[in-house]
């Protein structure tokens, strides 16, 4: 489930490392909670535009964070060689959460962290 409230922003960012089709994905709501989604690579044949059928590949949700503030968020930047999802809201705040280095190639099989 995205978030208990309405979804105000997605952001996507290419996994570091990667290939270029596979994204992070945040979403955020009204009280600042950040949901880090991953996106699994897509078919070839999608992006080239053969396919017909739509990918089957649904995101995952590996990571909740929160603002200490309760802020609406504004932006998200990720840091892959610190480890750190940034993040700024609508009162000028900045945070920054660390995340374990599991986590940073989308390959999180376990409940998302918190």
């Amino acid at each position: 489930k995205a978030h208990e409230r309405r979804v105000l922003g997605v952001f996507a960012k290419p996994v570091h490392g990667a290939s270029a089709m596979q994204e992070a994905l945040f979403s955020t709501d009204t009280a600042g909670e950040v949901k880090w989604w991953c996106e699994y690579q897509r078919s070839n044949a999608l992006h080239d535009g053969a396919g017909d059928e739509p990918s089957s590949a649904q995101p995952r949700n590996i990571a909740v964070m929160q603002s200490p503030v309760g802020e609406r968020i504004l932006c998200v930047e990720v840091c892959w060689s610190n480890r750190l999802v940034l993040c700024g809201d609508q009162k000028g705040n900045v945070m920054a959460f660390m995340y374990p280095e599991t986590i940073g190639s989308c390959e999180r099989n376990e409940e998302p962290i918190r």
